[in-house]
């Protein structure tokens, strides 16, 4: 929570932050929340499954892994 004045300059400061992050880790996370919110909570967590599954064998995950091991900043691919 930021006061009112503080919202843009928050709002940068987040957005910045999120550009450093994985892109398909985003549009993974992005989709599971769009798509989870509209069955059942049998099939949003058949969805996580699937889309999980499918995103832990992108090299960013490896990036990300190494990065925090080694204590770096990562630098993701994608």
């Amino acid at each position: 929570m930021v006061e009112p004045d503080q919202l843009g300059e928050a709002a940068l400061a987040y957005c910045t932050k999120l550009a450093t992050r994985s892109r398909i880790g985003i549009a993974t996370m992005k989709r599971l929340a769009r798509q989870g919110m509209e069955g059942s909570s049998e099939v949003g967590l058949q969805l996580e499954e699937d889309l999980a599954s499918a995103a832990l064998l992108d090299d960013d995950v490896s990036e990300g892994l190494a990065a925090f091991e080694a204590r770096r900043t990562p630098v993701f691919k994608s």
